[in-house]
């Protein structure tokens, strides 16, 4: 503790940078919790479209399940591939 007592400005800026991370961690959260599959699913369908390099016939370069992305929505395989299948049409 005695380095965060002598450096008050590094001590902010990690205090800033925590408390900034912990807001948007929260604001996740209540947005994924009041969100219906459908939304949540939309969403982290553009969040991984966002994040990861695409092949060159344009998907995703990235392996999940079905089990993985059920419990990334927070949801069972089969409402989300309905709604998949709803998106499609």
């Amino acid at each position: 503790m005695g380095f965060f007592d002598k450096n008050n400005q590094f001590s902010m800026n990690v205090m800033k940078t925590i408390c900034g991370d912990l807001k948007e961690a929260d604001s996740h959260l209540v947005n994924m919790a009041q969100k219906t599959v459908k939304e949540k699913l939309a969403e982290i369908l553009l969040y991984l479209h966002d994040i990861f390099e695409k092949n060159e016939d344009d998907s995703l370069k990235i392996q999940l399940s079905r089990d993985e992305l059920a419990s990334m929505i927070g949801t069972a395989n089969e409402r989300w591939i309905r709604i998949l299948y709803d998106f499609k049409n």
